[in-house]
């Protein structure tokens, strides 16, 4: 038995975020970080903890990304967001290109399940 619920997993690993060495970050609305040049450049953004409608949070995003003067946006959904903003953004032509699962188990446990 885990020590841990399942909502307490997806909080934590919705709050867990890495900043790469000399990359900007600012949370307002939503977090959102400047990559260095040797990590492709660009913004990225995620954990959205915003009261603004979902076309605003991303006008947001897209305000700060530009003032960066970076040119790619990418952005991390989680079921986590307030408000959801993946709708939003297919709406704006983005694209879904890859989708991560975190796994978590007990310590304990000397075997996986997974096949």
């Amino acid at each position: 038995m885990s020590a841990h619920t399942v909502d307490e997993i997806l909080a934590a690993s919705a709050a867990w975020v890495w900043f790469p060495r000399d990359s900007e970050h600012e949370r307002e609305h939503l977090l959102l970080v400047r990559d260095p040049e040797r990590f492709g450049g660009g913004v990225r953004g995620s954990q959205v903890e915003s009261s603004l409608s979902p076309a605003e949070v991303v006008d947001h995003a897209l305000e700060r990304m530009r003032a960066w003067g970076a040119q790619r946006f990418t952005f991390w959904t989680s079921a986590a967001d307030r408000p959801d903003l993946e709708e939003e953004l297919c709406r704006r032509g983005a694209e879904h290109i890859d989708t991560v699962a975190v796994f978590a188990r007990p310590s304990r446990v000397q075997r996986s399940t997974c096949r």
